[in-house]
């Protein structure tokens, strides 16, 4: 079992919602998020590298011991997305790129309460 915590390189505050993954013999990704206090716990499945990422950060490989520890993680930002411009291609159709864009903020608004 290893536990840990992803943080952010420059600010220190915990990365709610990371990934940590290994990826087992199969090459499937077998892994958790951080809750959060930016903690994880997860089992390892085979001694292959930890893999940490998170949106607009610079993904991080670490080595996996071979017994119980704790490997925490700093992530470093680096990576911009760029902006996403949404257009219909018909006017009947804006009516629901409309509903779909305001069920998106308000599923987001809700996960933010």
């Amino acid at each position: 079992m290893i536990t840990g915590r992803v943080i952010d390189a420059e600010t220190g505050a915990p990365l709610i919602g990371a990934h940590v993954f290994q990826r087992a013999a199969d090459g499937v990704p077998v892994g958790t998020i951080t809750d959060t206090a930016g903690r994880y716990q997860l089992s390892l499945v085979n001694n292959s590298p930890l893999y940490f990422s998170f949106v607009g950060y610079r993904g991080q490989e670490q080595t996996t011991p071979a017994a119980f520890a704790e490997i925490n993680a700093a992530l470093a930002p680096g990576l911009s997305l760029p902006p996403v411009v949404i257009t219909p291609d018909s006017p009947g159709k804006m009516a629901g790129v409309t509903w779909l864009l305001l069920a998106a903020f308000g599923l987001f608004a809700l996960s933010r309460k």
